[in-house]
C-alpha cells in the first residue's frame, strides 16, 4: 500500500524452468528473462486484487526488465515467449502497463533479500516481511 509491499510471493528456478529456457543457474546473463518470469508470474497471481484498477504500476530495479516490459519486445527469443504470455495476459484483461518505475538498487533491501530467501549460504530470515503469497 502507498508504494510499500504488503504481500509477497516466492518460487525457486527449478530444473524444468532452466530446461525450457535453456539457462543455468547463477548465469549472470538471464538476469532480465528470470525477472521477465517472475513478474508474469506475479501478475498471474494478483490480476484478480487489481480489478478495479485500469493501469499497472510495474516497479523494478531492472533496467532491462523494465524495457522489455514497456516495449512488449526483446531480441532474445527467450524472453519473447514470456513477453507473448504477458501480452496474451493482459489483452484479455482490463489491465494495462502504463506507469514504469525504476528502483535504484542501492534503496532496495527489502526486495533484493526476498530475490535471495533460496540463495545457498546467506540467511535472510532476520527481515521482517509483508504476508507470504
Amino acid at each position: 500500500m502507498h508504494g510499500q509491499p504488503v504481500e509477497y510471493f516466492t518460487d525457486e528456478l527449478r530444473s524444468v524452468d532452466l530446461r525450457r529456457f535453456r539457462g543455468k543457474l547463477g548465469e549472470s546473463g538471464l538476469t532480465t528473462l528470470w525477472e521477465m518470469l517472475a513478474l508474469l508470474v506475479a501478475l498471474r497471481i494478483w490480476f484478480r486484487h487489481l480489478a478495479a484498477e485500469p493501469a499497472v504500476m510495474v516497479r523494478a530495479d531492472s533496467l532491462g526488465a523494465l524495457r522489455v516490459a514497456l516495449k512488449l519486445s526483446s531480441p532474445d527469443p527467450r524472453i519473447n515467449a514470456i513477453v507473448r504470455e504477458l501480452a496474451l495476459d493482459t489483452s484479455a484483461s482490463t489491465h494495462q502497463f502504463k506507469l514504469f518505475q525504476h528502483i535504484p538498487g542501492f534503496s532496495n533491501c527489502l526486495l533484493d533479500c526476498l530475490s535471495r530467501l533460496t540463495a545457498p549460504a546467506v540467511s535472510y530470515t532476520h527481515l521482517t516481511l509483508p504476508t507470504k503469497r
